[in-house]
C-alpha cells in the first residue's frame, strides 16, 4: 500500500467513480428539465419534441397516434377537496399510465390536468383502443377503492403519415 495506507488502484477507483457521479448528476439535471415536477413524466413541451423526432424516424408502417387523457371535473374535485387532494390524483393517473404503457412509449402532461401519450411502433390501432380502455378501466377501479369518484375522458387521434408531427395530432 501507499505510505497513507491506500492502495494505489483505489485511488483510481475513487476517480472513476467521481466521474461517474459527475457523469450521473448532469444526466439527471438533464433529464429533470424534461420532466413535470409533480407527476416525474415529459412536460409538454418535451413530449412534443420527443414524438416530433420519432415520427421523423419512425418505421414506414408506423401509424402516428396520440391518446389524450383529461380528468374529468378537475376543478370541481379540486375545490371540493383540496389543492393537495388534486395533486394526489394527478401523481395517481400519472402512475397508471405509467404502468398501463411500455417504458419506450412517449407519457406527458400537456395541461393542468391533461396527459398525452404516444404510442411507439403502433401498426394497429386496436391497441390504442385496448390501452385507452385498460386505462379508463383502472382509473374507476383506483378510485372505486378510495371512495372517490374520479373519472378521466380519453381521446385518439391517429393520422397518415404524411404531414404528421406531434402539433398535428392534438
Amino acid at each position: 500500500g501507499g505510505e497513507d495506507g491506500t492502495e494505489g488502484d483505489e485511488n483510481i477507483l475513487y476517480g472513476t467513480m467521481t466521474y461517474i457521479d459527475d457523469e450521473q448528476k448532469h444526466s439527471n439535471e438533464e433529464m429533470e428539465k424534461n420532466r413535470d415536477s409533480l407527476t416525474h413524466v415529459l412536460n409538454s413541451e418535451s413530449l412534443n419534441r420527443f414524438a416530433d423526432e420519432y415520427i421523423g424516424t419512425a418505421p414506414a408502417d408506423f401509424i402516428p397516434n396520440l391518446i389524450r387523457v383529461d380528468v374529468d371535473d378537475y376543478d370541481d374535485w379540486k375545490e371540493i377537496n383540496s389543492n393537495i387532494s388534486s395533486e394526489g390524483v394527478l401523481v395517481e393517473l400519472a402512475r397508471i399510465l405509467k404502468r398501463a404503457f411500455r417504458g419506450s412509449d412517449l407519457i406527458g402532461r400537456i395541461g393542468k390536468d391533461r396527459f398525452a401519450i404516444l404510442m411507439k411502433g403502433i401498426r394497429s390501432v386496436n391497441i390504442l383502443e385496448e390501452r385507452a380502455a385498460y386505462v379508463g378501466q383502472t382509473v374507476r377501479d383506483v378510485w372505486k377503492e378510495m371512495g372517490g369518484a374520479i373519472t378521466v375522458s380519453i381521446g385518439i387521434t391517429v393520422m397518415n403519415r404524411k404531414g404528421a408531427s406531434a402539433e398535428a395530432l392534438y
